[in-house]
């Protein structure tokens, strides 16, 4: 069973909470359960279809540098010191820890 709870506000207080729930592309009410339950609202970001893809196509690059190596049985050292820096960076973005 749902329960209501009516508060009331300033007219400035609840433009800033409607201005804060529009930005995020929810309701109001949406918006203050989040901040109630939570304390604070995280936005989502629905890129992740756009991100998987790229993320792929690096991949496969990098598979494709990687046979290069292999058949040649070699390979350039600045080559290899950009390839583990993507490496550590693909780590970063897939932990969330993106800082650069």
């Amino acid at each position: 069973m749902r329960k209501f709870l009516k508060v009331g506000m300033s007219e400035n207080l609840y433009s800033l909470l409607q201005s804060n729930a529009n930005s995020l592309d929810i309701t109001l009410s949406k918006y203050c359960r989040e901040v109630l339950k939570n304390g604070y609202i995280v936005k989502s970001n629905n890129d992740y279809g756009l991100v998987l893809y790229h993320l792929n196509k690096i991949g496969n690059n990098i598979n494709q540098i990687a046979r290069f190596a292999n058949a040649n049985k070699s390979l350039d050292i600045q080559i290899y010191n950009q390839l583990l820096e993507i490496e550590n960076y693909l780590k970063e973005l897939s932990n969330g820890n993106n800082s650069k």
